[in-house]
């Protein structure tokens, strides 16, 4: 009875120790994916989310990182399909919002993108961002009262 229970209690170890640095190799991609674009190298940081997806398509956090990394590339149709995924795993995160509301704009997609901003401002209004987005759509739009209103929010 012993040796059986032994071996199982190793067993159980040996599959949590895979677990565990399979969970630090996914979050490694990542953060490397996350310094990689500090650097300026987008490209290379997109290659190492494709394999934090590939490796475990459920981790959604590369999706956002993606998604910004790919607005970056100008890759607007990429940016936007990423910033789905995300907005979908996690519909409060403003920053999704705001990439996928630019590349939105990009696109001369402007209602939707500023639905997109005031969605974000909704969740979080102290994003700066948004608001600077915001007044530079509306400048484009040629509506100079929003501006006016935007800036003084």
């Amino acid at each position: 009875m012993i040796p059986a229970f032994r071996y199982a209690c190793c067993m159980l170890m040996a599959v949590l120790a895979v677990q565990l640095s399979f969970a630090q190799v996914q979050g490694n991609l990542i953060s490397q994916a996350e310094y990689e674009m500090s650097r300026g190298r987008v490209t290379a940081a997109i290659d190492l989310l494709n394999a934090a997806i590939e490796r475990r398509p459920g981790v959604k956090r590369a999706y956002l990182i993606r998604g910004i990394a790919k607005y970056q590339l100008n890759d607007m149709v990429g940016a936007e399909a990423d910033l789905n995924v995300a907005i979908e795993a996690n519909p409060r995160n403003h920053e999704a919002y705001l990439y996928r509301a630019e590349s939105r704009f990009a696109t001369q997609r402007f209602n939707e993108g500023l639905a997109d901003l005031e969605f974000a401002m909704k969740i979080d209004s102290t994003d700066i961002r948004l608001y600077t987005s915001m007044a530079v759509a509306n400048m484009r739009l040629d509506k100079s009262d929003q501006v006016i209103s935007t800036c003084d929010n």
